[in-house]
């Protein structure tokens, strides 16, 4: 991994902690209209590419979000288990 990766990791989770406070306590599904929300709008911020970039920014955004499922399921265990 190279120290730029490195560093966009760290600064994408600073936004994470940064959000986690405004979605907690909400239903599921604010949540997930707030999140698909904020994914139209990435997304729209392409508006002048074509639809074909949009929809392989978007696959690969939803690949992203598969991947990372396994991970925060792990991180969530090992919460619970030190509680």
């Amino acid at each position: 991994m190279t120290e730029e990766m490195v560093k966009m990791i760290e600064e994408s989770q600073e936004i994470v902690k940064l959000c986690c406070p405004h979605l907690a306590g909400h239903l599921p599904e604010v949540q997930s209209a707030a999140l698909a929300d904020l994914t139209a709008i990435w997304l729209s911020g392409y508006y002048k590419a074509d639809e074909a970039l949009r929809e392989e920014l978007f696959a690969n955004f939803l690949k992203c979000v598969r991947d990372l499922i396994p991970v925060n399921i792990e991180i969530r265990k090992k919460q619970e288990e030190n509680r």
